[in-house]
């Protein structure tokens, strides 16, 4: 939610004039930061398990299993035009809630 829609609903709804500034100044005060989101999904309680399934089943490997692997790095690249950075308000220790 942009702080301007965030202004527009709390005056409709409560039919209080307030600023930007002023619900910026106050967000801010409460310890609340304008930040960046998160942008990749969390894990679901499955693909946990999967993890730690497959983890628990690697355990015994020797280093010459794991030489055998060929390990990537597959950079994501995005091309577009302007800002799509979505902030959202939150404290810095909620980054990982998925609420948040």
């Amino acid at each position: 939610m942009a702080i301007a829609d965030l202004v527009t609903w709390v005056r409709q709804s409560f039919g209080k004039t307030i600023s930007e500034a002023s619900t910026r100044l106050y967000i801010k005060r409460c310890g609340y930061a304008f930040l960046k989101a998160r942008r990749k999904p969390f894990l679901t309680s499955s693909n946990k398990c999967r993890l730690v399934m497959w983890a628990k089943s690697h355990l015994s490997w020797t280093p010459s299993h794991w030489k055998k692997i060929l390990w990537t790095h597959e950079p994501i690249f995005e091309v577009s035009y302007g800002s799509i950075i979505r902030k959202v308000i939150r404290k810095k220790d909620e980054a990982n809630d998925s609420p948040c």
